[in-house]
């Protein structure tokens, strides 16, 4: 029974920071040290790293009842989130690790030998791709801030892809909800990696339909979250 309490304890925090205050940045070290002007950083997408194998393999392992094999995937899923969360901006740092808890909790679990519905595992990956979706908003954001646009739109192309995924994993794919505020982002997306140089008011509202999908893809989470917990006490 504790095990489930502790599944229910991790329901979403579905605080997404708002669009006004989205833009603000980390005072690490690491986020404020200069960097040479003849030194161009690396697009978003070209460096991208994902988690999704991680995730893949551990459902895939789960269902041949692999458990320890699971559970290796999982760390690994979870170490990711974590590693994202060391270097993300200030709005998407707490649910990135609550994001990593979640995966951490299973993993456990799963190495001491204990079984989980494949439902359990998708609703968690679901939240650890809703997180990645509000990681790349908000960098997204950060780099509108900045007149980087090309980047702006790479990290909002990011961010789309992960709230389909959260979608996908929750078996609600394409919504008719969803469908303008994605379609928005992509459209604004592709413009802004051509060279395109949206107005502000523009960029504001894509970002805040983004947000309106977090919290909605929030509140479908919570309730599977406690769903979940109540199946697994039966």
């Amino acid at each position: 029974m504790l095990i489930v309490v502790l599944v229910v304890a991790l329901v979403i925090d579905c605080d997404v920071v708002p669009s006004d205050r989205l833009a603000e940045r980390r005072t690490s070290p690491a986020a404020s040290a200069p960097v040479s002007a003849a030194v161009a950083d690396p697009s978003p997408l070209a460096t991208r790293r994902e988690a999704q194998e991680s995730f893949d393999s551990a459902r895939a392992a789960l269902v041949r009842e692999d458990y320890g094999e699971s559970a290796r995937h999982l760390a690994e899923a979870a170490a990711f989130m974590r590693a994202h969360a060391a270097q993300a901006e200030i709005g998407a740092i707490a649910t990135l690790q609550g994001s990593a808890k979640e995966l951490e909790m299973l993993a456990e679990r799963l190495a001491r030998g204990e079984p989980l519905t494949t439902r359990m595992l998708d609703r968690v990956v679901a939240n650890a791709n809703r997180a990645e979706g509000q990681h790349h908003l908000t960098r997204a954001a950060a780099a509108i801030a900045d007149r980087n646009y090309g980047a702006a739109g790479e990290e909002l192309l990011m961010a789309v892809d992960h709230l389909e995924r959260s979608a996908v994993d929750l078996r609600r794919p394409n919504e008719a909800e969803a469908d303008p505020a994605l379609s928005d982002a992509r459209a604004l997306a592709g413009r802004m990696v051509r060279g395109g140089v949206p107005s502000r008011a523009e960029a504001r509202h894509v970002i805040g339909q983004l947000e309106g999908e977090l919290r909605r893809l929030c509140a479908i989470i919570d309730v599977e979250a406690r769903a979940c917990a109540v199946e697994a006490a039966r």
